[in-house]
């Protein structure tokens, strides 16, 4: 199940809040995610899988463009996907083509009064919605319903499984670097990193290795992402290491290093990675 919207209106923190347990990453800045993440959860021999999308918004940079373009043509491609809309300014207007084939989330209506609400319903039901949820991701109001509607949806879907494999783990790994990152560290310098692992060790029931290089396309990043003798690197580290000991159920170690690539976002590969790019 697609869960789509634009930035900032809570998709990550809508799918951890279903899923009850974290898959996205999530900060208060826009654009947080850049890329596919998927996340499962088993209905009685069935499962649905949530794809967290980045947020649908012009970006006047390059990985801006080829989001904005693909996300275009992945939306014409569905049937049916969650809408997330922000309950405060939902604009609608954007969204009319797909409202048709959607399961419209109103969130964060703690910030909204009930009143407020009425015109938005109508408007969505004008447009021939599918169904309409209203939640707070944050506090987790509103939530169970649409699990269960999700459940209830399924049930006679055909039985597949989707299980997580070595490479989400890593991916995972991955992302809450760049969370740790984003909450740090204000303007440009969160969206111009990339993370890739250089060492891979996960063998089941045994100690972890992980080993992920931090790319940055100025060395003037470089110390102020390091710290007084690298203090804020290391509690990176120690954040991501217990979120990482927590999901695959033991401890291991975690290594982070920063590298400086002043061609970093003129590589082909980094876009390919993420996914917006064919080979």
């Amino acid at each position: 199940m697609p869960v789509v919207g634009l930035p900032n209106v809570g998709k990550s923190s809508l799918i951890n809040a279903i899923l009850g347990r974290k898959v996205s990453i999530v900060t208060h800045k826009r654009h947080t995610t850049r890329s596919m993440i998927f996340g499962s959860q088993r209905y009685e021999g069935a499962e649905v899988v949530f794809v967290d999308t980045p947020g649908i918004g012009q970006v006047d940079t390059k990985l801006g463009r080829m989001i904005f373009n693909s996300m275009k043509e992945y939306l014409a491609s569905l049937d049916e996907m969650l809408l997330v809309l922000d309950a405060r300014k939902p604009e609608i207007e954007k969204f009319e083509e797909i409202i048709p084939k959607s399961i419209v989330v109103l969130n964060k209506i703690d910030h909204v009064s009930k009143p407020k609400l009425f015109p938005i319903i109508q408007k969505l039901q004008d447009l021939n919605v599918k169904a309409v949820f209203f939640t707070s991701a944050n506090s987790g109001d509103g939530v169970e319903p649409l699990r269960e509607f999700l459940k209830d949806r399924i049930k006679d879907e055909p039985e597949h499984s989707y299980d997580p494999t070595p490479e989400d783990v890593v991916s995972f790994a991955c992302e809450c670097v760049r969370e740790k990152i984003l909450v740090q560290f204000e303007k440009e310098i969160p969206y111009k990193i990339w993370v890739e692992p250089s060492v891979v060790k996960l063998e089941k029931n045994s100690a972890w290795r992980l080993e992920l290089n931090i790319y940055v396309p100025k060395a003037s990043y470089k110390p102020i992402m390091l710290g007084k003798n690298a203090q804020i690197l290391k509690a990176i580290g120690i954040a991501v290491r217990a979120e990482l000991s927590a999901k695959i159920g033991h401890s291991g170690y975690l290594g982070l290093k920063i590298i400086v690539d002043e061609k970093l976002w003129q590589r082909d590969y980094v876009y390919q990675k993420l996914g917006w790019m064919k080979v």
